[in-house]
């Protein structure tokens, strides 16, 4: 996905130009280069330790704007279908401990078409980095009994990286009952959702690289904090210059009146002082005159 990337370049800028920027400035060139980039990171962010780049399987992105998918993570399916797939049977056959629920399930005939609902859920699901944030993606699907009146609509979801303040990696561990627990889980927290332990702004699990998905995005944050900080300050200097200028000329009368005041009473301190001095210098003459 980055074959057109010169392998001689050491970082990767994107900038979103408008028509309105090519028709201002009648040259595409131009509008480029002088547009806001929305994204600059360092391209060997993309490498992975064992010195190979970021590849990826999942073509649900490939139709997207060019430039605004940084990476796809792949979903390992197999392994999710098929650890939701024992837990789904085991509940239902624990469900015959309770009759009722369990006569439901069969009249709906939940177990006919279990194994497809799981497979319809899992494989819906996609996440991509893209130039403001974590794209987390579940297509289309059907649902239930697998009828076109039953599909599930697709639903999206994004996590700029301003907003997040932590990203976790929990590794599987123990049981669920009887079944060991493959899925690794993503856990990714903004200022809002910080210090709820029961609702995370984004949890993904059975990520392929899991690693590589939370050292992306830590780079990331890290390269678009670095370039809101060096937009912010030429725009703080234009604000002076434009029309904020009366406002600092004010500010800057107020210092000056407050300089003079305290010049002021200092000078008339001093001048208390000098005559405190000579006051005492009198009264000791006055004391040695017999």
């Amino acid at each position: 996905h980055f074959e057109s990337i010169p392998s001689t370049m050491s970082s990767v800028q994107y900038a979103k130009v408008s028509s309105q920027d090519v028709d201002k400035y009648d040259d595409i060139a131009t509008a480029v280069a002088t547009a806001t980039p929305s994204v600059c990171f360092d391209e060997s962010i993309l490498m992975k330790p064992d010195g190979n780049r970021l590849a990826w399987e999942d073509t649900f992105f490939d139709e997207e704007e060019p430039g605004e998918i940084i990476a796809v993570f792949d979903f390992d399916y197999m392994t999710i279908e098929s650890f939701v797939t024992s837990t789904a049977w085991l509940a239902l056959g624990l469900s015959m401990l309770y009759p009722p629920f369990f006569s439901i399930a069969m009249l709906s005939a939940a177990p006919c078409f279990l194994n497809a609902n799981i497979r319809w859920h899992v494989h819906a699901q996609h996440v991509a980095m893209t130039r403001d944030g974590i794209r987390f993606v579940r297509a289309k699907r059907k649902t239930c009994w697998g009828l076109g009146c039953m599909d599930a609509g697709k639903s999206s979801k994004m996590v700029p990286f301003d907003q997040i303040t932590d990203c976790d990696i929990e590794e599987p561990a123990g049981r669920t009952c009887c079944i060991k627990n493959v899925l690794t889980t993503i856990t990714i927290d903004t200022a809002s959702s910080q210090g709820n332990t029961a609702q995370h702004a984004l949890t993904i699990k059975g990520l392929k690289d899991p690693a590589s998905f939370r050292k992306l995005v830590w780079a990331m944050k890290r390269s678009n904090s670095a370039i809101a900080l060096n937009h912010a300050m030429p725009e703080a200097a234009a604000m002076v210059r434009g029309n904020d200028t009366e406002a600092v000329a004010s500010l800057l009368r107020d210092i000056r009146d407050e300089l003079r005041e305290l010049r002021t009473a200092n000078h008339a301190v001093e001048r208390g002082a000098d005559i405190n001095t000579s006051i005492g210098d009198v009264e000791l003459v006055a004391s040695n005159i017999p």
